[in-house]
């Protein structure tokens, strides 16, 4: 429902606060900058290069929209130390 859709929203945000008001901090004291192409990040990736529809917001999220009614789509991991984790179950993903 709409409220659901809301309320999750609301949640969404205040959890992402601290990492936001962190990252904002820092393009205020260091010139860095919170969303950028995957690129930026890992240079060394072709694919990374190349994807249009994801990027980095802040050092550790990496976003890829939904695009028009989709339920899911394949997101390209670039290589990483550590493993990539789901942001809502931590579950570790490889790339």
């Amino acid at each position: 429902t709409q409220r659901h859709i809301v309320q999750s929203a609301i949640r969404l945000r205040y959890r992402l606060l601290p990492y936001i008001y962190s990252g904002f901090h820092r393009v205020a004291a260091e010139g860095y900058t919170m969303q950028r192409a995957l690129a930026f990040d890992f240079p060394e990736s072709a694919r990374a290069r190349t994807t249009a529809d994801a990027f980095m917001f802040g050092p550790a999220l990496l976003v890829a929209p939904l695009v028009s009614n989709a339920t899911s789509r394949s997101v390209h991991l670039p290589p990483t130390p550590g493993a990539w984790r789901g942001f809502y179950d931590g579950q570790p993903y490889a790339a």
